[in-house]
């Protein structure tokens, strides 16, 4: 990306770190969800494919590479199971589920306590980096 840059100019990129994911309660189910998450990333991680923390790692990155004027703002986003982001969410640990079979009883316990009205979660944040390519 930063080849297709002109000097001067804008980099805008979006990513999640998806190991803040966590239940805001302290209960068996909440292990559960924490035990889960911790492991699908892991897994997931383990192939090297996908990093569950890249958003968190960008501006990092962007000093790494000499940019200038980096900001990196965070979203940090709660919710409660059966909401509509939840659902959503939901829905995509499904396809997950099929994509990484071998995560699949992670991705289905972690959809379930999404879809039960009331638990309480934190989601992945979302990092919004902004920096600019050096002129020289």
């Amino acid at each position: 990306m930063l080849a297709g840059l002109k000097p001067g100019g804008t980099m805008i990129t979006l990513d999640y770190d998806s190991l803040v994911v966590r239940a805001e309660e302290d209960t068996e189910e909440a292990y559960e969800f924490n035990q889960a998450v911790q492991e699908m990333n892991l897994k997931i991680g383990s192939q090297g494919l996908v990093s569950a923390s890249y958003g968190a790692e960008m501006a990092q990155h962007m000093r790494e590479i000499d940019m200038l004027n980096i900001s990196d703002t965070i979203l940090q986003r709660h919710y409660k199971g059966g909401d509509f982001e939840a659902l959503v969410a939901a829905d995509g640990l499904d396809l997950l589920a099929q994509v990484h079979p071998e995560t699949a009883n992670q991705a289905q316990l972690i959809a379930e306590k999404m879809r039960t009205p009331g638990f309480a979660y934190r989601d992945s944040d979302i990092h919004c980096c902004i920096a600019a390519k050096r002129e020289d």
